[in-house]
């Protein structure tokens, strides 16, 4: 009988539980009959669901598919990352004929773009001038649980797919099966997926030839599958309710500022964190961190922010200060005075405790996510037992709010979001896929619609905290969705000190970029292990 370590064994464990196999095909959308249209955008109806194709904004365009089957649709009207308000379909012109809506818009190269709806089978054709660049072969198609999108990229010459947030290498995904489920793996390998970051973002670049993006906007568990030629796409999410978009480029500096039109730029961040930056987990003390700091200051090394990990908590609660740390006014007094910012660790999990503030705040004020038959949804993280703040509800970021900028009026200069995933420490390692958050007063979503969400709307809770005390925050966070670079930057998570993961980190850190995320970073020294003076 084969036996695997524990770790191996758990992670086989937790890709059972959370990893799921699309099916080949389902019901699709076809047979349709225009139920409306206006003078720039079209909406289909068939016996299985409904599409509607319209402009969103210049070089930008959105096709929205609903299932029969959505009961608890979210993205209709509705997006957590991107302002669908804000359309503005100038330059766009739309004809139809008998069986055909033609989309059309004049490019910053001249050539006319252009793309085709065939109104019975639903399916979409994009061409630039002449050139016939992406076809539809089938129907969307629909499942209970599914919905089902195929496209072919029809450039004669060879074509390249890059994008799709962090991911290691290779960087061309070509070939590649992408899966879209943010997740802690534990210290990863290359070749991992999935990671902790979703940004289903795929940009599609012809060889000697144009640039055109795909992004979808759905939180839910997705993947990709590309040919081995990067020609043929197959795109499934566990969701019957989805938004996609079509970046018509046709260069990658067009396509990148259409993709920053739709998903959010960067805020300003200020001066301090563009230098050395220094974590490490393990400062179990004040008189730890002045020892580094000195010691930075004493051999010349220039650095800017001392990162504090959970280790200064008491007993792991998130906004304490624990016992070793009973100076930390006086300690952040000393390292601001020494040139240093500092940076601190948040985790979202929060210990179910009498007497803990954040945790009977929660309680009176109903943040917490809850499970299907009542209660709280209780897992344990590093504090033990603890409740996870329903992030999806718009008052719970208000209420965390507070508690971030009441932390930091003690002289903390930015926050770290961790374990935002979310994790968990069982076997499924996050949160139940029926656990119920609180969109509105009036709808429910379980966990699984909004699991890639998660550590996104965290970031942005946070960030509002931070910003009700300076103009520009500092959030650094480990789990993100679509359009997470409006509220923080982040990191490659938990590498390994070694050549491999030196090599992986650059392709990550180039495809995060191309998904819209332009501040990351890798751990220089490694989570895990210790550098070589070399590789440092």
């Amino acid at each position: 009988m084969r036996s695997y370590s524990k770790e191996k064994l758990h992670y086989i464990i937790n890709r059972w539980l959370n990893i799921r196999i699309p099916p080949p095909y389902g019901l699709a959308f076809r047979k349709n009959y225009v139920e409306h249209q206006e003078p720039d955008s079209i909406i289909l109806r068939n016996k299985n669901g409904r599409i509607v194709f319209s402009p969103m904004a210049p070089g930008i365009y959105r096709v929205y598919l609903r299932s029969i089957y959505e009961k608890e649709t979210l993205l209709e009207n509705n997006s957590l990352t991107i302002d669908l308000s804000n359309e503005n379909r100038a330059g766009w012109r739309l004809k139809t004929t008998k069986n055909t809506g033609e989309f059309a818009y004049m490019l910053s190269n001249g050539l006319e773009a252009r793309l085709l709806v065939d109104l019975i089978d639903g399916t979409l054709s994009f061409l630039i001038g002449s050139d016939l660049l992406m076809v539809q072969p089938v129907s969307p198609q629909t499942t209970k649980d599914w919905l089902l999108i195929e496209k072919h990229f029809s450039w004669p010459g060879g074509v390249k797919v890059f994008g799709l947030g962090e991911n290691t290498p290779p960087m061309n995904k070509a070939g590649q099966t992408v899966i879209m489920w943010n997740t802690f793996p534990v210290i990863y390998t290359t070749g991992a997926n999935p990671l902790y970051q979703s940004w289903p973002v795929a940009i599609i670049q012809c060889v000697d030839g144009p640039c055109i993006g795909l992004v979808f906007d759905s939180p839910s568990y997705s993947l990709f599958r590309f040919s081995k030629n990067g020609k043929r796409m197959k795109y499934a999410v566990r969701n019957t309710d989805l938004s996609y978009f079509i970046l018509l480029g046709p260069t990658l500096p067009n396509l990148m500022r259409q993709l920053a039109s739709l998903t959010g730029t960067l805020p300003p961040l200020p001066k301090w964190t563009l230098g050395y930056q220094q974590s490490r987990w393990g400062y179990k003390s004040s008189s730890r961190v002045r020892e580094i700091a000195a010691e930075f200051r004493k051999r010349d090394i220039p650095c800017d922010v001392i990162y504090l990990d959970i280790d200064y908590m008491d007993r792991y609660k998130c906004f304490t200060w624990g016992e070793a740390f009973s100076d930390h006014e006086e300690l952040l007094r000393e390292l601001h005075s020494q040139g240093f910012k500092v940076v601190a660790i948040l985790d979202p999990g929060l210990k179910v405790e009498p007497g803990y503030f954040p945790c009977e705040t929660g309680i009176k004020q109903k943040v917490f996510t809850v499970k299907p038959g009542g209660g709280y949804v209780t897992k344990n993280v590093w504090a033990g037992p603890s409740y996870f703040p329903d992030f999806v509800n718009p008052c719970v970021g208000e209420w965390w709010g507070e508690l971030v900028k009441a932390f930091v009026e003690s002289g903390v200069d930015g926050m770290w979001c961790d374990m935002n995933e979310p994790t968990t420490f069982d076997l499924r390692g996050t949160l139940p896929p029926n656990a119920i958050h609180k969109a509105s007063d009036m709808k429910t979503l379980p966990h699984r619609l909004v699991h890639n969400a998660y550590g996104y709307l965290m970031s942005k809770a946070t960030y509002e905290g931070l910003k009700k005390t300076t103009d520009m925050p500092f959030v650094i966070t480990r789990s993100t969705y679509l359009g997470g670079q409006k509220y923080a930057v982040t990191w490659t998570g938990d590498n390994v000190s070694n050549w491999k993961h030196f090599r992986a980190s650059i392709p990550m850190i180039l495809n995060l970029g191309l998904s819209g995320q332009p501040i990351v970073g890798s751990d220089i020294g490694g989570y895990q292990g210790t550098p070589s003076p070399k590789l440092y």
